[in-house]
Order: structure tokens, then C-alpha cells, then sequence
């Protein structure tokens, strides 16, 4: 059995990329994963206080638990959790869109109706991604998915979509889910994914012939495990061409 935990980042107002990022591994992984993530918690810093959860975005900009801890600490405790997702050896899985391009190219209610959202846009690439992978490496493994509880009222409909397309057309997928991420350590590995993925989203919004991943980041993008999407401007163009092309022989038949 596998599983893999997705978390979502850049859906605030004014964001320029939306990102989803997860982690893909087996129960054996998945396990040695959640005793190292949680010993880690319990111990994160010498000196400092247990946590209740690991969050990038707080802690790399010092807020919340991470509000006392200087710029040495912040890194040496990120460094520690991304040296357990690496050394448990998770594929990982990165999508992000153009958040601008998307709101601009993506206008006509017919074609709205057939993208979705860029949020969806990511969730059903995930999939599509970890399906993939698993057909390619572990043909006929059964895979649970999760995904924060906090979209589910944006994402609920379509993880139902793909429960009742699983047993036909991805007969890989025995479930897909919501759970919190505070209480789930799989997600909280999953979000320094997508939070990562986000900021590199950024960087090649504004490098595009050049992007640098920051110096945490390095290490998952040049890594065989590692799979990843960015929809681009001309990407976009080319969904909304297709869709209209798809949605105009549909009213022709």
C-alpha cells in the first residue's frame, strides 16, 4: 500500500502563483518518516521548546511557535526536516500555475466551467502525477491520498469525482481524503513542498530564463525523485485553445 499527502500554498488574495506539492511514498517510508518527523518536533532546536507542528511559512518568516527563533535557528530547523523527507526517500511531487495569467486567459464561462480553478488545476495534476508513477513503478499498488482539510470545500467535488472514477479509469486510487494538517505529519512534509514550490513559482515569474531555487530548495529540484509542473503564460494559452476546441465539436455533435 502506498500514500501520498498534498498540501496547497499561494491561495491568498493578490498571489501570483498557486502551487500544490505532496509526498509519495510506501507504509514502511511512511512510517520511519512519522517517527523521525515527530522526534523532531519534540526536540527541534537545543534549547527551544517542543512544537506543536512544523510550518514553513511562519517559520521562515518568524512568526507563531517560530516568533523567539533567530535566522540560525530557523534554518537549522528547516534543514533538519527536509533532511527527513529526503533521507526516508519520497518521490515528491510539485504543480504550480500562473496565478495572473490564469485570471486573465481563463474568462469564458464555458471554459472556466472545463479548467476549473488553478487550485484544481494542481489537485488533479497531483494525481494524474502519482497515478503515472505508480503505473511506471509499482504496477497494481493500491494508493491512499490526502489532502488538507482546509480545501476541502473547494477540492471536496472533485476528490468525489475521482473516488467514483477509481474503480473504472484509476483503479490505483483506494482513497481520497481530507485531514488536518496540525494533527498529520505527512501533510506538514507536504507543505514544506508546496511552500517551497510557491516561492520558486515565484522566482521564475521573475527570472524565467534563469530561475534560482532558494538554497532549501536546491536539493529537491535537481533530484531524480523529484517531479514538477509550473503552467506558464503559454502553457495556459494552450489549455484554453484546447478546451474551446473541445467545447466547440461538442456543440457541432
Amino acid at each position: 500500500m502506498l500514500g501520498a499527502f498534498f498540501d496547497d500554498s499561494g491561495t491568498h488574495d493578490q498571489s501570483a502563483v498557486v502551487a500544490m506539492g505532496g509526498l509519495l511514498g510506501t507504509e514502511e517510508q511512511w512510517d520511519i518518516f512519522e517517527r523521525r518527523w515527530l522526534a523532531q518536533l519534540k526536540e527541534p532546536v537545543p534549547g527551544k521548546p517542543p512544537l506543536d507542528q512544523f510550518h514553513l511559512t511562519p517559520c521562515r518568516n518568524a512568526r507563531g511557535e517560530f516568533k523567539t527563533y533567530d535566522q540560525a535557528q530557523r534554518d537549522y530547523v528547516t534543514s533538519k526536516f527536509q533532511e527527513i523527507i529526503l533521507e526516508t526517500g519520497f518521490v515528491t511531487v510539485a504543480v504550480a500555475a500562473d496565478l495572473v495569467a490564469w485570471k486573465e486567459l481563463v474568462v469564458d464561462p464555458a471554459v472556466v466551467e472545463e479548467l476549473g480553478t488553478p487550485l484544481e488545476f494542481c489537485f488533479f495534476k497531483c494525481v494524474e502525477t502519482v497515478t503515472s508513477v505508480i503505473r511506471a513503478n509499482k504496477p497494481g499498488e493500491l494508493i491512499d491520498i490526502w489532502f488538507d482539510k482546509g480545501t476541502e470545500d473547494r477540492l471536496g467535488k472533485l476528490a468525489q469525482m475521482f473516488r467514483q472514477l477509481s474503480e473504472l479509469v484509476l483503479p490505483e486510487i483506494e482513497r481520497v481524503g481530507f485531514m488536518p494538517v496540525k494533527t498529520t505529519v505527512g501533510l506538514q512534509g507536504a507543505d514544506m513542498i508546496a511552500y517551497e514550490t510557491y516561492l520558486y513559482g515565484i522566482e521564475c515569474l521573475r527570472n524565467p530564463d534563469s530561475p534560482m531555487a532558494n538554497a532549501h530548495f536546491q536539493a529537491y529540484v535537481k533530484r531524480p525523485l523529484s517531479i514538477g509542473l509550473f503552467a506558464r503564460r503559454e502553457h495556459i494559452e494552450e489549455f484554453v485553445r484546447r478546451s474551446k476546441e473541445t467545447i466547440a465539436r461538442s456543440k457541432a455533435q
